[in-house]
């Protein structure tokens, strides 16, 4: 009789940390989508997930299942990107705050003749 290791044991399972992720990041999409108007695709592996916000995935945000976290188009004094962050706990304002980033691009995107895209929320 041979004896089973934990990692057979989980072979073709996911791990946890991959599955909080995940699940975090169905939660954002469907908070942006239900409460902004706003599609957003979602990717796992390897313990996070990523999203794309819009058609053109104008906002990318990515998750560890605890926090969201998405650049806020700010550099710092040094040069380098400024993120935003929110609790994966609290989707409803995570995505609140990722739907004004996504307006405030769809708004300098905007050129001449071109509206910005509606919001809604």
């Amino acid at each position: 009789m041979t004896k089973s290791s934990p990692a057979g044991e989980r072979a073709g399972r996911l791990p946890e940390r991959q599955l909080r992720a995940a699940r975090a990041a169905r939660r954002l999409c469907i908070e942006l989508a239900e409460g902004h108007g706003i599609t957003a695709r979602a990717l796992e592996g390897y313990g996070i997930a990523m999203l794309w916000v819009g058609p053109d995935a104008e906002v990318v945000v990515w998750t560890d299942g605890a926090w969201f976290r998405w650049w806020t188009g700010r550099l710092s004094r040094a040069g380098r990107r400024v993120y935003a962050s929110g609790t994966c706990d609290n989707p409803a304002t995570a995505a609140r705050r990722v739907s004004l980033r996504y307006a405030d691009l769809s708004a300098q995107q905007a050129g001449p003749g071109n509206a910005p895209r509606a919001v809604a929320g």
